[in-house]
């Protein structure tokens, strides 16, 4: 009854092992590879990365049709629906392209989750160098004032301290975060923005 039941077992395992593929291919920009571009299988555990030639392989994928996501940040996410074949490698190559109006944005502070930034429940503005650049802006300060709904006033005239206004609302009521961190003094109310 024993070696029955494990002859079954013995079969069972490898019918499980057989119906699996493979998915391989290259995830390119304008022609050139993208090197650490994350290729998943939505609704699975299957992911990887490409390496510095933007070359990707996705090992033992069950059989079936599948939904291959490829995402990386600047970049417009790219979803494609590839079936898988039992016992077969197939190739398929991605051809991703520049994010350049910042439309799917990935923010975690106002849901400690990732969501896009246009579907974020609390208003998350982003300032990026670019706009620093575009400005000419020396300081923090000075770039700050180019963005909407922000306005620095300073404090103290004698000691020069600024306090960021956000949409009218002192500066304990705002939270500045550089590459998404927060920054802290010990009055949150003044933050030497120069």
């Amino acid at each position: 009854m024993k070696s029955i039941l494990l002859v079954i077992l013995f079969l069972f395992s490898f019918t499980s092992i057989a119906q699996t593929g493979n998915l391989k291919g290259r995830v390119t920009s304008a022609g050139v590879g993208i090197d650490k571009v994350s290729v998943s299988i939505i609704g699975t555990t299957f992911y990887t990365h490409t390496d510095s030639n933007g070359n990707y392989r996705l090992l033992n994928i069950p059989i079936g049709s599948h939904k291959v996501s490829v995402s990386f940040i600047g970049y417009r996410t790219l979803t494609e629906q590839v079936t898988v074949e039992e016992n077969r490698t197939k190739e398929v190559n991605f051809e991703i392209s520049e994010d350049l109006l910042n439309i799917e944005e990935v923010v975690i502070t106002g849901t400690r989750s990732e969501v896009p930034q246009y579907r974020s429940p609390v208003i998350v503005s982003r300032i990026s160098s670019k706009s620093f650049e575009t400005t000419q802006s020396l300081s923090l300060s000075e770039g700050l004032n180019f963005s909407p709904g922000l306005r620095l006033e300073t404090n103290c005239q004698n000691c020069g301290f600024t306090q960021v206004r956000m949409n009218g609302l002192e500066g304990p009521y705002s939270q500045i975060l550089i590459n998404s961190r927060p920054i802290f003094r010990l009055l949150s109310e003044f933050t030497d923005w120069i």
